[in-house]
């Protein structure tokens, strides 16, 4: 599939219709984002369509498709209204799902510093709060799928980006690495949380804004989401700093009626493991321009220097 600066939109428009009988895109096409996983396109009649780009990312947007109708009226922002368009095809190997354009724009770094900014983040920390209370028991029909926290992915997550890491790091730097593996996997708490319905992608380019009020107004891309640590959707906060970041932990500590005795352990491991998923992506790829930037970004956590 070609990307974005070689995208043909009035072709990939063609080809959309050719893999559903029936449907109408309605020229033109506007592309609104090229990234690891997908292609994403808005037509004329705003509706979006995201074009997955391997087989893996055609389950994610079944397993989307799937969630979402079952929580949507438990959350107090909008969130997708999705279908399935096409499955994984000869010509889309990823899939296409669709869905209404959701109002607003993305979030932007500078919106953590504008005015009104607490609101912002009590907005997120209250999605986050009643994502994460909807019963599991009441979800139906979807998939298996893990929770990435268990021990045996973090020992997974370690073989696999060791050779990798060892190349890269300064002895001592390896050696700190090390001792923060074996740190991790010796602390089994880190398996003792109570699983709820989590994002897993709550990163600010995910979130929509109004413009004028700044108020969160829809959760966008879902389909990384599954049963898991809840922890791990507060971690993206950090990119929106970290004075942005506490005022999310500090109001959804208040929505749910207060953290759990290893919360704050877990999320400090958390942000490290998070950057690991970049460095993972990059040695299946073969990306070293992703790798440099995720090992960088390991660096910027602070554990490499002890």
């Amino acid at each position: 599939m070609p990307t974005s600066p070689q995208l043909d939109l009035a072709t990939l428009a063609d080809n959309i219709e050719s893999e559903a009988p029936g449907l109408q895109v309605q020229r033109p096409l506007t592309a609104l984002g090229d990234g690891f996983r997908s292609i994403v396109v808005r037509d004329a009649s705003e509706t979006v369509y995201r074009i997955g780009r391997t087989t893996s990312v055609a389950k994610g947007y079944r397993y989307e498709a799937a969630l979402l109708p079952q929580i949507r009226s438990f959350l107090p922002v909008d969130v997708p209204d999705p279908r399935i368009v096409s499955g994984p095809s000869e010509r889309f190997k990823g899939g296409i799902i669709s869905y209404p354009c959701l109002r607003g724009r993305s979030i932007k770094r500078s919106d953590a510093t504008a005015p009104g900014w607490e609101q912002l983040a009590s907005d997120m920390a209250e999605f986050l709060a009643a994502l994460h209370q909807i019963s599991v028991a009441a979800l139906t029909n979807l998939e298996t799928r893990p929770s990435l926290t268990t021990q045996l992915e973090f020992v997974d997550a370690r073989s696999s980006t060791t050779p990798v890491m060892k190349t890269h790091l300064t002895a001592r730097e390896f050696d700190e690495l090390e001792r923060w593996w074996d740190r991790l996997l010796s602390d089994h708490w880190m398996q003792d949380f109570p699983a709820t319905v989590i994002h897993q992608d709550f990163w600010y380019e995910n979130l929509l804004v109004d413009p004028d009020s700044h108020r969160l107004t829809g959760v966008l891309d879902w389909e990384h989401s599954r049963f898991g640590d809840p922890a791990i959707d507060l971690v993206p906060s950090d990119y929106l700093g970290s004075k942005f970041a506490r005022e999310v932990v500090a109001a959804y500590e208040i929505s749910i009626g207060g953290l759990d005795d290893h919360s704050d352990e877990r999320l400090d491991y958390l942000r490290v493991l998070r950057e690991f998923g970049g460095i993972r992506y990059s040695i299946d790829h073969n990306d070293q321009e992703e790798l440099i930037a995720s090992i960088n970004k390991v660096r910027n956590t602070g554990v490499l220097s002890g």
